[in-house]
């Protein structure tokens, strides 16, 4: 199977599609590899409004194929603990 283009990863559209392929993730595959916190971390580091909770649902559920709104509570913990901790890290 051939690797799938970032923006075919479920929640991305293009505009996200097109800021990850920025920061270096261009397919489905290379965002997997990554734990999404570090692909979040760099997300936020070149584009800052992108640190809120809508947007770290939005690249674990890619990271995990699930759509961000049926995320499991546990999982929206850890996406909120993180973009807290990032917010605390910009103060």
């Amino acid at each position: 199977m051939s690797p799938r283009p970032i923006e075919d990863a479920r929640n991305i559209g293009p505009i996200c599609g097109a800021e990850l392929r920025s920061i270096g993730i261009h397919t489905v595959e290379e965002l997997q590899a990554l734990e999404w916190e570090e692909a979040y971390e760099q997300w936020v580091a070149a584009y800052p409004d992108r640190i809120h909770t809508m947007a770290a649902y939005a690249l674990l559920g890619a990271v995990e194929d699930l759509n961000c709104m049926k995320l499991p509570e546990t999982a929206k913990r850890r996406a909120k603990k993180w973009v807290t901790e990032l917010k605390r890290r910009r103060e």
